[in-house]
């Protein structure tokens, strides 16, 4: 995951989750015309941001709770472990997440 400093500063974080459409809830699929995708309406979470400065942080468990909060979200509703986390617009600011 790159570039989780840009979310610093912002009080609630909306995250897409899927789209729904007549009601029904559509994972992973597309709607197929474009006047049914207009009618998408799109589902979010909201969770918490941070303020705390994040462009030296080496570790996960440094990270202020809040960001920990949304990687473990990604994570889940991806279903995939994130492991390189960025930090940082510096080349350095990435660490491996054990």
């Amino acid at each position: 995951m790159t570039k989780l400093d840009v979310l610093t500063g912002i009080d609630k974080i909306k995250v897409a989750t899927h789209y729904e459409l007549n009601g029904r809830r559509l994972d992973g699929e597309m709607p197929a015309s474009l006047d049914d995708l207009g009618k998408c309406q799109v589902k979010y979470v909201e969770l918490d941001g941070w303020k705390e400065d994040i462009c030296d942080v080496t570790d996960f468990e440094k990270l202020p709770r809040a960001a920990q909060d949304y990687i473990r979200f990604i994570e889940k509703e991806l279903e995939i472990p994130i492991t390189w986390v960025g930090t940082g617009p510096a080349r350095e600011a990435m660490f491996l997440r054990q």
